[in-house]
């Protein structure tokens, strides 16, 4: 049998997988082979079937106790052989003799190897045999096993050519088989394990998208809208007699079709009603919806507007605009007029700098009201819309670490630039969430950064908080935790 060379040896040439090379040759029923499987799977086939033969072959698994001792003594599977052969020439010569044998072996019964044992025509496993009977039975199981182990070296032979012609074509430069085209990347003449690679993450990134096929059942599944519901938009038709509708969805298409002309039947629904109201009601001043939040972001105030645009017909009650006024914790003020509010009641944002207020300082708390008078010429609407919020930006981030046994560090840096402001630090223990220690810093300067290191605590694991203090009133409870530390 020709030796296969392992990858290391094949000077010049490119691995190939054999996942990627196929049989081509007719199906073997006897050991399941296709036209069509690739070589890893021939190959193991092949090695399960010689195994098979191998363990067959095994004369340790061949009861001779019957023999004892069997002489000459039977190492291999020709000597077996050989030894069955001299056993049947006795038994042939006695046959032939007017001599009667005496009782006893060669006629005598026997146990078997397992591969012998049978079921009789009454359903009883036999797992003996007489000898002459079991020198026969195996003399016709032999001759079958080289019949056969002729027919797997053809195989064999056959495999190993057509591999030696795939890879001399590899290395001669000759491309494997490929596809004509690909639309997952467009490319032309596309070698089958490339396009097999392409293929596989294409498919897994479907799947991410979509979902596993399961996924996609059990989402088609969840339908609420039946064919016998009404519809939004004529509640004397049932949802079936929409054109197009599917009564009973079977996959994703038909749930999407159906979502679709539901959807279009609200929308016509919702844009009767519309014209209904507009036709039929006048506006009040219920009708101007809006509403406001912010959030601070040094130094300007950011007010997000929320709402609907104004009723047809009104405006600004005199030609004046709104009136806004923000107030601190302290309830300091700072009022701005002249603001024009409505292009925003749409959905806008609109910053307001309060840097330049004399009056305001940085807390971590703010108010904010919008005063806006609307009319209509008939109807006058004096509307106020309040927003208070904790100002997060307030928050000096900690960092904290254990230079030493029995110490902990906190270090940070004040973000406060518009007014001084002082800061407690606490410590606690991360197991029993119990403060042990704590430290005042002052009246600080300005962006500064503050450090403190606490001694003496014992192994463990720590964290800080901070709170901050301006004019001797704490103004924030809660800021923190920071990251734990562990302790020596």
């Amino acid at each position: 049998m020709k030796d296969i060379k392992n990858n290391n040896t094949q000077k010049g040439c490119t691995p190939v997988s054999s996942n990627c090379v196929i049989w081509q040759g007719p199906d073997i029923p006897c050991i399941n082979l296709c036209k069509g499987d690739n070589i890893s799977d021939v190959t193991a086939r092949l090695a399960h079937e010689l195994c098979d033969i191998l363990n067959i072959l095994n004369v340790s698994g061949y009861d001779l106790t019957c023999f004892n001792p069997a002489c000459p003594s039977v190492d291999n599977f020709k000597d077996l052989v050989q030894f069955i052969l001299d056993q049947l020439c006795i038994l042939i010569n006695q046959d032939n003799s007017t001599t009667t044998p005496a009782n006893g072996c060669p006629d005598c019964e026997i146990e078997v190897a397992e591969c012998f044992h049978y079921t009789d025509y009454l359903g009883n496993l036999q797992t003996t045999m007489q000898l002459k009977d079991y020198a026969t039975a195996m003399g016709n199981r032999i001759c079958n096993l080289v019949t056969l182990i002729d027919a797997i070296n053809q195989r064999i032979d056959d495999l190993e050519v057509r591999v030696d012609t795939i890879e001399n074509q590899i290395s001669g430069g000759s491309q494997l088989p490929t596809m004509s085209i690909s639309c997952l990347t467009g490319d032309l003449n596309v070698p089958i394990p490339i396009f097999l690679q392409n293929l596989e993450t294409k498919v897994c990134e479907l799947l991410n998208a979509t979902g596993t096929p399961s996924e996609i059942i059990s989402a088609v599944g969840a339908q609420c809208v039946t064919p016998s519901d009404p519809q939004a938009s004529n509640s004397a038709a049932q949802m079936s007699a929409i054109a197009g509708w599917v009564s009973s969805p079977q996959d994703l298409a038909d749930t999407v079709t159906n979502l679709w002309l539901a959807l279009c039947d609200l929308r016509t629904a919702v844009f009767d009603l519309q014209n209904s109201i507009s036709n039929c009601c006048t506006s009040t001043c219920e009708d101007i919806i809006w509403d406001i939040t912010a959030t601070y972001d040094q130094p300007a105030l950011n007010i997000t507007f929320s709402g609907q645009p104004l009723p047809g017909g009104f405006s600004f009650c005199s030609g004046s605009d709104a009136t806004i006024k923000v107030y601190d914790a302290y309830n300091n003020n700072y009022t701005v007029t002249g603001i024009n509010i409505i292009p925003a009641m749409g959905g806008n944002n609109y910053a307001l700098d309060i840097s330049s207020s004399p009056s305001l300082k940085p807390t971590i708390f703010y108010r904010i009201d919008v005063l806006a008078c609307f009319t209509d010429g008939t109807i006058t609407c004096n509307n106020t819309k309040s927003y208070s919020f904790l100002n997060g930006s307030f928050c000096p981030a900690l960092t904290v670490s254990s230079p030493n046994p029995g110490e902990f560090q906190v270090d940070f840096t004040n973000p406060i630039t518009t007014a001084s402001i002082g800061y407690v630090v606490a410590v606690f223990n991360a197991s029993t969430n119990v403060q042990v220690a704590s430290f005042t810093f002052p009246v600080s300067v300005l962006g500064s950064s503050l450090s403190n290191v606490f001694t003496g605590l014992s192994t463990g694991t720590y964290y800080a908080k901070i709170t901050s203090i301006s004019q001797g009133i704490y103004q924030l409870t809660s800021c923190g935790p920071s990251s734990t530390v562990s302790v020596l």
